[in-house]
């Protein structure tokens, strides 16, 4: 990928970005956590 392509995108856009995928990690985390459990139960 072109780093200039990462510098015309604002910063704005690159938060937005990565709290959507923060979220979804952690829904995904959570998610496993869970699916563990029940597994060991």
């Amino acid at each position: 990928m072109n780093l200039m392509v990462f510098a015309d995108v604002p910063l704005g856009m690159w938060s937005i970005l990565y709290t959507q995928i923060q979220n979804c990690w952690i829904q995904f985390f959570i998610l496993t956590n869970l699916g563990i459990i029940l597994l060991i139960e």
